[in-house]
């Protein structure tokens, strides 16, 4: 499929067709993160990135090993001795 690079402010874009998005399996490209790289050959190569659930953007970069270094367990809520159905 054959299409043109045009400017986009102070850079270039191409628009991707409907159709080759469904073969990437994306549905809904706004927003969608991609890796572009180039091979040895110049090609450009886009490829779809996991996009991260809202939890996952929350905790993005953070560090859960040195938390657990530095609070451990202890940290965590005591609710009291079990009751009703809880205790079968």
């Amino acid at each position: 499929m054959d299409t043109t690079i045009k400017r986009w402010g102070n850079s270039q874009g191409v628009i991707i067709p409907k159709t080759v998005l469904a073969k990437m399996e994306i549905e809904d490209p706004d927003g969608q993160p991609v890796n572009l790289r180039t091979d040895d050959k110049g090609r450009l190569i886009i490829e779809k990135k996991k996009r991260l659930s809202k939890l996952e953007e929350r905790f993005q970069g953070f560090d859960f090993q040195s938390y657990e270094k530095q609070y451990g367990h202890e940290n965590e809520l005591d609710w009291g001795n079990a009751v009703g159905d809880e205790i079968s």
